[in-house]
């Protein structure tokens, strides 16, 4: 069995979402992504930090295409199919958000806040909120703009890079085009 799999069923097992899919506050977009960020986790441990690097980008490209396809955020508790929820922004695109938010903290504070919240809500009807709590709780930190920005809204950075006439310096500047998308996404 692969590990994507047995760690989607373990984190379903173990933490679900309240509400059906379709009534659920939060939809099952995060759940779903731990799936695939635990396969990276498992592909970094047993294939090395480069070959985890390729699947990553694969997933934020996965992630990226059906943004482009379909503009909603990942936490959506929209569907009006089930079908809906199986998607590049529930599993893929929520993958790439979680290592986003991995980097964010740093892995051993990540490690915390996870372990935390599993054995807070083992066994429990969660929401994101749940989540974000513990996190904020473990972290020190108010993440409740970064769960808005990567989880509960829709879009994604777009970054146009420049050397400058002199070629001394490379400038980096974002912008979110015309979808609707918010003007800027924070990062720490």
């Amino acid at each position: 069995m692969s590990p994507r799999w047995t760690s989607a069923g373990w984190w379903r097992t173990n933490s679900r979402t309240s509400g059906s899919a379709t009534s659920s506050p939060t939809g099952p977009g995060i759940t779903s992504g731990f799936a695939d960020w635990l396969e990276l986790v498992w592909t970094e441990h047993h294939l090395g930090r480069a070959e985890a690097e390729l699947q990553a980008r694969s997933y934020q490209r996965g992630g990226v295409r059906a943004e482009d396809a379909s503009s909603r955020p990942v936490v959506w508790p929209d569907y009006t199919d089930p079908d809906e929820m199986f998607d590049g922004h529930s599993y893929q695109g929520a993958a790439a958000r979680i290592r986003l938010l991995a980097d964010e903290l740093g892995q051993p504070l990540f490690q915390r806040c996870l372990t935390t919240y599993v054995a807070r809500h083992r066994d429990s009807l969660v929401t994101t909120d749940d989540l974000v709590a513990v996190f904020n709780e473990v972290s020190g930190r108010d993440l409740g703009r970064f769960f808005d920005e990567w989880f509960r809204g829709p879009g994604y950075p777009v970054v146009e890079a420049r050397v400058t006439a002199d070629g001394s310096r490379l400038e980096l500047a974002q912008t979110q085009r015309q979808r609707g998308w918010r003007e800027v996404f924070h990062v720490g």
